[in-house]
């Protein structure tokens, strides 16, 4: 009797833990990504993601704000893309994109020589406007026009009056990009290499330079006859889409995209082309944050 009694009470207590195991596995619970990393790594991510987006490092307060903020929201991808839209809606942000666009195309010229070349042009127009020679004022007006719109490309961007493929149009056509690349052939090389990260083909060449030289020209499958065409058709073609998500992962990466990653990061452009949720993909990516 007593052996029986103690069988019945290890098979209750076993049937008791069974039920008590089934009770607190939960299936398809997937920890947040970023859970195991501590206060300072945190700090050192969101660090980070700030000297990319905005040319800075966060201060403390910063820092402590938005690891709290993050921290609510469970410290998921998708918390993490909310903060940095936010960073994205940014003035800080828009000026730190002219930094970067700026050196790379124009020479490392700033927001001052802009400006003095844009007093120039005023100038040089109202001057001969005083003279009367009406034909040279009128000469100067698209050069001033293209400087202006240089000015204001990344502040139009971000009021949602233009897009990236715009940013950029005005970035190369312009005075300054003229002087930096004098020529015709160096103006399309540069634009290339800017723009797409490679050098033309032969044949590519040969018709860009035609298209700005005033010549009826045929580049990614369309017709044009002028350099202000040329900068539309590169600005809207299948290279150029390409050179975007180069151009994001050499920033934040410094790598060049995979294959993969090529093709997903095209996608994340998507009709619109959003470069900006490119760069929100890229960031919450294993790859960031290593």
């Amino acid at each position: 009797m007593r052996l029986i009694a103690v069988l019945l009470v290890i098979g209750i207590f076993s049937s008791c833990n069974k039920e008590l195991r089934e009770d607190v596995v939960i299936w398809g619970n997937t920890p947040p990504p970023y859970a195991g990393m501590s206060t300072v790594e945190l700090h050192t991510l969101i660090n980070r993601i700030h000297i990319d987006l905005l040319g800075r490092g966060a201060t403390s307060e910063e820092l402590s704000g938005l690891t709290e903020s993050w921290r609510q929201g469970g410290l998921t991808d998708s918390a993490l893309t909310v903060i940095v839209a936010d960073l994205q809606q940014s003035s800080s942000f828009f000026r730190n994109i002219d930094v970067i666009f700026w050196g790379k195309c124009l020479n490392a010229s700033d927001s001052f020589t802009v400006q003095a070349e844009i007093d120039l042009y005023r100038y040089l127009r109202d001057i001969a406007l005083i003279v009367g020679d009406t034909a040279l004022a009128y000469f100067y007006e698209p050069e001033l026009d293209d400087l202006l719109n240089l000015q204001s490309g990344a502040m139009d961007w971000k009021n949602g009056e233009i897009g990236i493929e715009s940013y950029l149009a005005r970035l190369v056509h312009n005075g300054i990009y003229d002087n930096v690349n004098m020529g015709t052939e160096n103006f399309v090389l540069a634009t290339f290499e800017n723009l797409f990260f490679r050098k033309p083909t032969e044949y590519e060449l040969l018709q860009g330079i035609y298209m700005v030289d005033g010549g009826s020209a045929f580049l990614f499958l369309q017709d044009g006859n002028s350099k202000r065409d040329f900068v539309e058709i590169a600005t809207h073609s299948a290279p150029f889409y390409e050179g975007l998500v180069l151009e994001a992962y050499r920033h934040l990466l410094g790598r060049r995209p995979d294959s993969a990653e090529m093709i997903s990061g095209l996608n994340a452009l998507g009709p619109a082309t959003d470069y900006l949720a490119l760069q929100r993909i890229i960031i919450t990516s294993s790859s960031y944050a290593q």
